[in-house]
C-alpha cells in the first residue's frame, strides 16, 4: 500500500486533536469503539487485505492508548498542585518576555516541597520585575501554582508545550549551581543576538530581526504584533519551515556551487537543522519542519525520493508522541498549509479552468515582450492561488481557534513571504558579525531596510477595509456541513468530489462575502459575566466596568479581533485603565463612578441601577425587551437597526 506513514500519521493526528477537544472518559470510550473497529477489520479477510481501514483503526487506537497514558500518568499527578504553594528549587530555560503584570519565564522545578507530586515539571513562571539569574541556574523559592486549561484545547497550546501548570514566583534566592552546559551556551547566544540586533539595528526594524531568527519575540511594539496578526503574516516571527528553509538552502546552494556531493553535504545540513532547532528553543513549529527535512535528507543520502505527504506523516506522528502536541496552533496551520500546498493546490493549478486561462493569455502573446510580460502574469496567478488556497484550508482551524481569518493575507502573503525569505537570509549572515561586535555598516542597512519594508506594508495592510474577516462562532458548522459535502463527494467519484469542491468554495466565498458587508454594518456589544462591557460601533468603541484581569482580557481580545483602538474608558479601574493604555490608542478617559449611556444604531444601551433604555446592564445581570438575564457566559449583542441579537461570546485564543 501507498503512503503508509500517511495514514498512520493523520489518523493519529487527527484522533488527538478530538480527544483534546473532550475529555479522558470520552478517550476510554473512543479506545473501546476502535478497539472493536480493529478487530472486525482483521478478521474480515476482504477489510484486512485492502489495508487502509485496519491500519487508520490500529493508529486511532494507538492514539487513545498513549492519551489515556499521558493524562493519568503525567497530567492528572501534576494538576494535583493546582492552588497549592510550594518551596521549590527550579531554574529559567528562557530569556523572559515582558507582561502586563510584569515578566514571564518558562522554567523547571527540581524540587518540589510537597509528598507525593511529581518533582521535576515544566511551568510558565510569572514574576513582577526581572529575573538577573542566569539561564538553568538553579534557585531556591516559593511557588503559587494554578492550571493553565483543563484540557489540551482550553490551554491554548500549553499542554503541547508539556506546560501543565503556571506558577506566581513569591519570592526567590540563587544558588551557584549550573546545569545543563550546552543549553546554557545555546541561551547566552539567544541573548547575545537578541541584545546584539536591538543595539546596532533598534527598533521595531531590529525586533523582527530577533523573532525571525530565534524567534524571541518579546521586542516587538503591540501595534506590530496585532498588525501581522490582523494581516495573516504573523508566522513570520514564529520560527518555522519559512525560516528552516531559507537557512539550509542559502547552506546548499553553496555546497552546489562548491560541487560537493549530496551524500557530504546532507549529514553537515542535519548537523546545522540540529543546531538551528536549539538556536530557535525546540520550537514545535521549527522542530516539525526539521523532521521532514531530515526525512528528505536522508533519502537523499540513501539515494531514495521520499513521498511528501509520506514525510509529513512521518514529522506529524512523531510530533504527536506527546498526545497534546496537536493543540498547538501553529503545528496545526502548518500541517493543513503543507496539505493544502501538496494535495489542494495542484489539482487548482491543473484544472480545465487554469490550463484555459494560460492558453489563452500566452496566445495573445504576439511579442517576445508580451510573452514574457504572460509569463510573469501567469506565475503572480499562480502565487495568489497558492496563498488563496492555504488561507482556504487554514479556515476551519482559523475560525476555530480565533473566529476569523485575515483576508488581506491572501494577497499581502505573497510579497511578505518573499520579503521574509529575503530577510531571514540577511538576518543569518548579520548575527555573527554582529555578535563579534564589528559590523561593516551595508549588513545593518540591509537588515533595517527589508525589515522596513515589510513592517511598512504590514502596518498598511491592516488598516484596510475588510483586512480581518470575524465570523460567528455557527460558522464552524458550515464548515462541518461543507465538509461532509466534500467528503460525500469522494465516497461516490472523484468527479463528484470536484464538483462538490468547486461547489462548496464558491459557496463558503459568497457567504463570507455576505456575513462580511453585513457585519461591517451592525453595532457589537460584549458584556462579560462580571457585568463589564465593550461598545463596538462604527466610528466609536467604549469600554466601560473592568475591575479584574477576567474582564480585561476578555474585553481586550474582542476589541484585537476587531481591529480596534478604544475611544473612551468609562468607570475602569486605573491599573486597568493603565494596561488599555499600554495595548490600545485609547481616548478619552472618565475613571468616576458614571454611568454610561450610549446610542448603538436606535438601540440604546446604558449601564447602572438607575439607568434607561433598550438593553440595560445592572451589575452581573442584563435586561432586555425579553426579561432579566443573569450573565453566567460572556455574551455578544449584535445590533441593526432598531432590531438586536444575543449569543454567547466564545472567546479567541489570541488573548
Amino acid at each position: 500500500m501507498k503512503r503508509v506513514f500517511a495514514h498512520i500519521g493523520f489518523s493519529f493526528g487527527v484522533t488527538l486533536f478530538v480527544l483534546n477537544v473532550f475529555d479522558a472518559e470520552f478517550a476510554l470510550y473512543a479506545a473501546v469503539a476502535l478497539g472493536g473497529i480493529f478487530a472486525c477489520s482483521m478478521l474480515y479477510p476482504k477489510l484486512r487485505h485492502g489495508v487502509s481501514l485496519p491500519l487508520c483503526a490500529g493508529s486511532a487506537l494507538f492514539a487513545c492508548l498513549l492519551f489515556l497514558y499521558a493524562y493519568n500518568a503525567v497530567v492528572l499527578p501534576q494538576l494535583a498542585l493546582n492552588g497549592k504553594t510550594a518551596d521549590c528549587m527550579f531554574y529559567l530555560t528562557n530569556l523572559g518576555e515582558t507582561s502586563s503584570n510584569g515578566y514571564v519565564y518558562t522554567a523547571n522545578t527540581t524540587a518540589v516541597n510537597i509528598s507525593g507530586v511529581p518533582q521535576n515539571i515544566h511551568i510558565k513562571l510569572y514574576y513582577n520585575d526581572q529575573i538577573p539569574a542566569a539561564g538553568y541556574q538553579i534557585m531556591r523559592g516559593q511557588l503559587r501554582f494554578h492550571s493553565c486549561g483543563d484540557s489540551g484545547y482550553s490551554s491554548y497550546g500549553a499542554w503541547g508545550k508539556e506546560i501543565f501548570l503556571n506558577a506566581n514566583l513569591k519570592s526567590y534566592d540563587p544558588t551557584y549551581t549550573f546545569l545543563n552546559p550546552f543549553m546554557r551556551k545555546i541561551l547566552k547566544l539567544r541573548y547575545e543576538i537578541g541584545t546584539a540586533f536591538m543595539t546596532q539595528v533598534g527598533g521595531d526594524e531590529g525586533a523582527l530581526a530577533v523573532g525571525m531568527l530565534i524567534g524571541d519575540k518579546s521586542n516587538l511594539s503591540p501595534d506590530l504584533v496585532n498588525a501581522f496578526r490582523i494581516t495573516g503574516t504573523a508566522h513570520l516571527t514564529a520560527v518555522s519551515g519559512l525560516h528552516l528553509g531559507a537557512v539550509t538552502g542559502v547552506f546548499r546552494f553553496v555546497f552546489d556551487k562548491l560541487y560537493v556531493s549530496k551524500k557530504l553535504s546532507a549529514p553537515v545540513l542535519l548537523v546545522i537543522i540540529a543546531f538551528y532547532c536549539a538556536l530557535s528553543g525546540f520550537s514545535k513549529s521549527v522542530l516539525r519542519a526539521g523532521i521532514m527535512l531530515a526525512i528528505l535528507l536522508v533519502g537523499e543520502m540513501f539515494k531514495s525520493r521520499a513521498d511528501s505527504l509520506n514525510s509529513l506523516g512521518l514529522a506529524l506522528f512523531i510530533l504527536c508522541l506527546n498526545p497534546f502536541a496537536v493543540c498547538d496552533i501553529s503545528t496545526l496551520l502548518t500541517t493543513v498549509s503543507i496539505l493544502a500546498i501538496i494535495a489542494v493546490y495542484p489539482l487548482i493549478v491543473n484544472s480545465k479552468a487554469f490550463k484555459s486561462f494560460k492558453k489563452t493569455l500566452r496566445k495573445h502573446s504576439k511579442s517576445e515582450v508580451a510573452y514574457r510580460l504572460s509569463g510573469f502574469v501567469i506565475r503572480i496567478a499562480e502565487l495568489l492561488l497558492l496563498s488563496f488556497t492555504i488561507v482556504l484550508c487554514d479556515l476551519p482551524v482559523m475560525v476555530v481557534f480565533f473566529g476569523g481569518f485575515s483576508a488581506v493575507g491572501i494577497v499581502i502573503n505573497v510579497v511578505i513571504v518573499l520579503l521574509g525569505t529575503v530577510s531571514v537570509v540577511a538576518t543569518m549572515f548579520t548575527a555573527l558579525p554582529l555578535i563579534s561586535g564589528v559590523l561593516p555598516l551595508p549588513f545593518s542597512l540591509a537588515v533595517k531596510a527589508v525589515n522596513g519594508l515589510i513592517i511598512g506594508i504590514t502596518a498598511r495592510a491592516a488598516k484596510l477595509p475588510f483586512a480581518y474577516i470575524t465570523l460567528g462562532k455557527n460558522f464552524i458548522i458550515i464548515i462541518g456541513a461543507v465538509l461532509v459535502f466534500i467528503g460525500a463527494g469522494v465516497l461516490i467519484s472523484k468527479s463528484a468530489a470536484k464538483k462538490a469542491a468547486v461547489v462548496s468554495v464558491a459557496a463558503l466565498a459568497v457567504f463570507i462575502a455576505v456575513f462580511s458587508v453585513y457585519d461591517s454594518r451592525c453595532s457589537h456589544i460584549l458584556v462579560t459575566k462580571n457585568g463589564a462591557a465593550a461598545v463596538c460601533t462604527a466610528d466609536k468603541i467604549t469600554v466601560t466596568n473592568v475591575h479584574t484581569d477576567y474582564d480585561y482580557y476578555r474585553i481586550k481580545s474582542y476589541i484585537t479581533a476587531r481591529n480596534g483602538n478604544i475611544d473612551a474608558l468609562v468607570n475602569c479601574n486605573k491599573y486597568y485603565t493603565k494596561r488599555f493604555e499600554d495595548a490600545f490608542t485609547c481616548g478619552e478617559k472618565i475613571s468616576k463612578n458614571d454611568a454610561l449611556t450610549a446610542q448603538v444604531g436606535e438601540i440604546t444601551f446604558a449601564t447602572g441601577s438607575s439607568a434607561s433604555g433598550n438593553i440595560v446592564l445592572c451589575g452581573d445581570t442584563l435586561y432586555t425587551s425579553e426579561g432579566a438575564t443573569e450573565l453566567d457566559d460572556d455574551t455578544v449583542i449584535t445590533v441593526s437597526g432598531s432590531t438586536y441579537s444575543v449569543e454567547v461570546y466564545t472567546p479567541s485564543v489570541l488573548t
